[in-house]
C-alpha cells in the first residue's frame, strides 16, 4: 500500500509540473516557429529547372509531383487576420489529426490523473466543511468523473488508440464540467466561491486540443453547466453580473488560447514534416534517397524471409544519359530523370518502393514478387520509358531508353548489399548485351 502510495504521489507531482510548464513551452515553441517561418520565407521556394517542390504538401508514400510555375504559397502565412484559418492542406489533414489526437491524449492523461488527485482532495474538503446531507450528494457527484478517470487509465494499459483514447479523455473533461457545475450548485455559494475551477477545466483543455470545433463544444457545455448552476442557486444581481462577467472572459480568452496553440501546433507539424521529406526524399524527383531506401529495403528483407515471402529487386540505368548531358546539358538530363521516375511510378504498386541511388540509377523494391512477375513488370516499365518522349522545342523531341537489372531474394541473402549487386551484375550485362534490355538472374530463388 506503501508503494502504491508513493507511486501515486510521484506521477501526481510529476502530472503537476508537467502541466504547470506546458502554457511556457506553448508560447516558446510558437515564438521558435514564428522566427524558422520568418527565416524560411525570407528565401524563396527551393526551385530546379522551374521545377518548384513544397514537401510539406505531398504525402509520405508517394513521390513529390512537380508543379509548374512561380512558388506555391501553401501554407505560407497571408496577410490580414488569420487567426481562423488553417494551415493543414486537406491531403495532410488526416495526417495532422491523427498525429494531434496521439499529442493530445498523452496530454489529458496527465490531466486526469491530476484531476483525480483534486476530486478525492475536495471531496475530503466537501466531507469536513460542508453539509453532510450535502456533502453526500457532492461526493456521489464526484464519484461519477472520478469512476470514469480511473476506468480510462485502466484502459491505457490495453494500449488503444489515439482517435479511441483522445475521444475517451475529452468525454472526461466534459463529464468533469458537468460534474463540477452540479457540485457548486448544491453547495452554500459553492459557484461564487469555486468558479474558477470550473473555468480552468476548458482552459487546460485548450492547450492540447487539435482543432477548435471539440474546444467550441466544452466551452459551450461550461457556459450551459453554469448557467443551470445559476438558476438553480441564483445569486444576487451583482454577483450574477461579475460571475457572468468573468465568464465571458475566460471564454474570450480560452477561444484565443486554443486558436494560438492550433495554429502553434499546426505549423510545428508542417516544419516536422518538411524536414522528414528533406532526410528522405531525393530533392529533383522526390523520390526516396539512398539512405531512407536501405532502411525500408533491410525491413522489407527480414519480413520476407521471416515469412518465407518472395522479393525482388529492380535496377534501372538510363542508356548514353551523358550524351544527353553533353548534347543538350545538364538541365535537360535533370528533366529526363524525372519524368522517368515519374513514368516508372505510375507503372508500381502502393506497395512498392521506388528510389534514386546514384546519377541516372533508379532501383525499385517489389514486395510479394517472385521473379517471373519481376520480369514482365521490368519489362513493361521499360517499354513505358522507351515510349516516352521530351519535347526540346517545338520541333524537336528527345527519346531515351533503358536498361534494367532484376535480382529476386534467395535464402543466402543476408542484407541489400546482396541484392543490390546481383542486380547490378545483371544490369552491366544488359550493358554488354546491347542495352536497352532485362536482364535477370539465372538461378531461381530457393
Amino acid at each position: 500500500m506503501a508503494v502504491k502510495c508513493r507511486r501515486l504521489t510521484v506521477s501526481t507531482g510529476a502530472s503537476i509540473g508537467w502541466i504547470y510548464k506546458t502554457p511556457r513551452r506553448v508560447l516558446a515553441t510558437t515564438a521558435n516557429l514564428a522566427r524558422l517561418d520568418d527565416r524560411r520565407r525570407s528565401r524563396p521556394d527551393r526551385k530546379h529547372n522551374g521545377i518548384v517542390r513544397d514537401f510539406a504538401l505531398q504525402s509520405p508514400h508517394r513521390p513529390a509531383q512537380r508543379q509548374a510555375g512561380p512558388p506555391t504559397r501553401g501554407h505560407h502565412r497571408t496577410r490580414g487576420f488569420t487567426m481562423f484559418r488553417t494551415t493543414i492542406p486537406p491531403a495532410l489533414m488526416p495526417a495532422y489529426l491523427a498525429a494531434g489526437m496521439h499529442n493530445a491524449a498523452r496530454a489529458y492523461i496527465q490531466c486526469i490523473r491530476l484531476a483525480m488527485v483534486t476530486l478525492l482532495v475536495f471531496g475530503v474538503r466537501d466531507w469536513l466543511v460542508a453539509p453532510h446531507d450535502v456533502a453526500q450528494q457532492t461526493i456521489a457527484i464526484r464519484c461519477l468523473p472520478l469512476a470514469l478517470g480511473l476506468a480510462l487509465l485502466m484502459r491505457t494499459h490495453a494500449r488503444p488508440g489515439a482517435r479511441e483514447l483522445y475521444w475517451s479523455a475529452y468525454l472526461f473533461m466534459n463529464v468533469m464540467i458537468v460534474s463540477l457545475a452540479a457540485i457548486y450548485a448544491l453547495l452554500p455559494n459553492g459557484l461564487l466561491l469555486n468558479h474558477t475551477a470550473l473555468f480552468m477545466v476548458p482552459m487546460l483543455g485548450a492547450l492540447f486540443t487539435p482543432t477548435l470545433p471539440p474546444m467550441l463544444f466544452a466551452l459551450a457545455n461550461c457556459v450551459v453547466s453554469t448557467q443551470l448552476a445559476l438558476w438553480w442557486q441564483p445569486p444576487d444581481p451583482l454577483a450574477l453580473a461579475s460571475l457572468n462577467a468573468s465568464l465571458a472572459i475566460v471564454f474570450a480568452f480560452t477561444v484565443f488560447l486554443a486558436l494560438h496553440g492550433i495554429r502553434a501546433r499546426q505549423r510545428q507539424f508542417l516544419l516536422e514534416r518538411r524536414l522528414h521529406e528533406d532526410a528522405t526524399r531525393d530533392p529533383m524527383t522526390g523520390a526516396y534517397n539512398r539512405r531512407y531506401f536501405r532502411d525500408i529495403a533491410e525491413t522489407e528483407i527480414n519480413r520476407a524471409k521471416r515469412h518465407q515471402r518472395p522479393l525482388s529487386l529492380l535496377l534501372f540505368d538510363l542508356d548514353h544519359f551523358k550524351s544527353i548531358n553533353d548534347r543538350y546539358g545538364h538541365a535537360t538530363g535533370d528533366r529526363v530523370i524525372c519524368q522517368s521516375v515519374d513514368t516508372l511510378q505510375r507503372g508500381l504498386r502502393a506497395s512498392d518502393v521506388l528510389a534514386r541511388v546514384g546519377g541516372e540509377e533508379i532501383a525499385v523494391l517489389l514486395p510479394e514478387t517472385d521473379r517471373a512477375a519481376a520480369l514482365q513488370l521490368a519489362e513493361r516499365l521499360r517499354l513505358a520509358i522507351a515510349d516516352g518522349q521530351l519535347a526540346l522545342n517545338a520541333d524537336a523531341l528527345l527519346h531515351w531508353q533503358t536498361s534494367v537489372g532484376v535480382a529476386t531474394l534467395r535464402d543466402t541473402d543476408t542484407q541489400l548489399e546482396d541484392l543490390l549487386a546481383r542486380a547490378d551484375t545483371r544490369l552491366y550485362q544488359a550493358k554488354r548485351g546491347g542495352r536497352n534490355r532485362v536482364v535477370a538472374s539465372t538461378v531461381p530463388a530457393v
